[in-house]
């Protein structure tokens, strides 16, 4: 993924533009990690961390 040339400001954009894809693509930002190599990819844990404390939440209010 990671180029051996390439600069750190293009290493961030490259970065960002794949984050904004994948938003595009529906995922949440909170869902998404970046690797040390700068691979976005999709966090199922913290996708379902934040589905768990949604319900939570639900769960109080109807209490």
């Amino acid at each position: 993924m990671t180029q051996p040339d390439e600069s750190e400001e293009e290493k961030q954009a490259r970065i960002e533009a794949k984050i904004a894809q994948m938003i595009k693509n529906g995922y949440k930002r909170s869902d998404l990690i970046i690797t040390e190599a700068g691979r976005v990819m999709f966090d199922p844990t913290a996708a379902e961390a934040e589905a768990l404390k949604a319900f939570d939440k639900k769960e109080k209010k109807s209490s």
